[in-house]
């Protein structure tokens, strides 16, 4: 087996991460005043952003219901005509009918 004395472990890579921030921390210049707010805003922005994604879900569940309902109107309407047309069409065939045998 190796020797473990010969190669002594190296820091993660973590821990030299925090050593560096803290070292950077304690010598920088503190943070602009606006720094201390870049998180409120980000919560506020979701906020709203998660709003207005169900409002439009919402708003667009309206309008395909509305879609649907025009779609449903049409087709009844046109049942109503087709049946007008076929009732005008039987009509005509019986008036036709009586006219060749009241004639011959």
């Amino acid at each position: 087996m190796a020797d473990d004395t010969a190669n002594p472990p190296k820091p993660s890579r973590i821990k030299a991460a925090v050593a560096k921030i803290k070292e950077r921390k304690n010598d920088a210049e503190p943070a602009p005043r606006w720094v201390n707010y870049v998180a409120m805003l980000t919560g506020i922005l979701a906020g709203a952003a998660g709003f207005l994604t169900v409002r439009a879900t919402t708003l667009t569940n309206n309008a395909i219901f509305e879609a649907n309902q025009a779609i449903l109107e049409q087709a009844q309407s046109s049942d109503a005509w087709a049946e007008y047309q076929a009732e005008s069409i039987k009509a005509r065939i019986v008036e036709t009918q009586i006219a060749a045998a009241g004639s011959g």
